[in-house]
């Protein structure tokens, strides 16, 4: 509703309440997601110079998920939120501890990022993680062959897959992958946290974590069919 609030000195219009959403994006220098980076949002306010406001500071805090994505939608009943448009601070902060004990504080480009958004909108910035390193790879059956070693293997105009990624120097190799959410990977950090990674339809998972972390990646029991009565594969 709009609330218009009348006083000796003046009439204050305002929308109550102030609805929109507020997200990030937060992805290594490879462009694969950064998961469980923590992300504050403060509202900013006007003065002499833009400072930000002690009373909604941190104005919402949260961690970004697997995909490296956090979102939330702001509400705030406030006389002092009159405008339509608010302005907001968006900052990363992510840790890793490592086995020795030591951590490490991660860098993040740029480290913070000023912007805003009109009730009823939404607004979702970026940030690249400087000191993150992706954990990239591919799950797939075995027994397949290519062109150049086994002509007959495949009729290549029904490939199911080509596998470029894995050399752009033979694109007609032919693979089957284990496909979207058939097989779960556990990435077992140096901090003793583990991460779950699911492969895509490509067969294909990744993941990120720390320049210089040691990490373990372990697939789950797979057993090919969906009520998992099927034989246990092998890896």
């Amino acid at each position: 509703p709009h609330i218009r609030c009348e006083g000796p000195m003046k009439v204050v219009e305002f929308t109550t309440p102030w609805r929109g959403v507020v997200g990030a994006i937060v992805q290594s220098e490879t462009n694969d997601p950064v998961a469980d980076a923590t992300i504050s949002v403060c509202r900013l306010r006007k003065g002499a110079e833009i400072s930000k406001d002690p009373t909604y500071c941190p104005l919402v805090e949260g961690t970004t998920d697997v995909f490296g994505e956090f979102e939330h939608v702001v509400e705030v009943t406030d006389i002092s939120w009159n405008a339509d448009q608010q302005h907001f601070r968006i900052t990363p902060f992510k840790q890793t501890t490592f086995a020795d004990g030591t951590v490490t504080t991660h860098v993040f480009e740029p480290p913070f990022v000023d912007t805003s958004v009109r009730h009823q909108m939404a607004d979702v910035v970026e940030f690249v993680d400087e000191t993150a390193i992706a954990v990239v790879g591919v799950v797939l059956y075995d027994g397949l062959g290519d062109e150049a070693t086994d002509p007959a293997a495949w009729d290549l105009s029904s490939c199911p897959k080509r596998a470029e990624f894995f050399d752009d120097s033979a694109p007609t190799r032919c693979y089957c992958p284990v496909g979207t959410g058939e097989l779960t990977l556990r990435v077992f950090r140096e901090s003793g946290e583990v991460d779950e990674v699911a492969t895509d339809a490509d067969g294909r998972f990744e993941t990120s974590v720390a320049l210089g972390e040691t990490v373990t990646v372990v697939l789950d029991a797979y057993n090919g069919t969906p009520d998992g009565g099927g034989a246990a594969h092998a890896f």
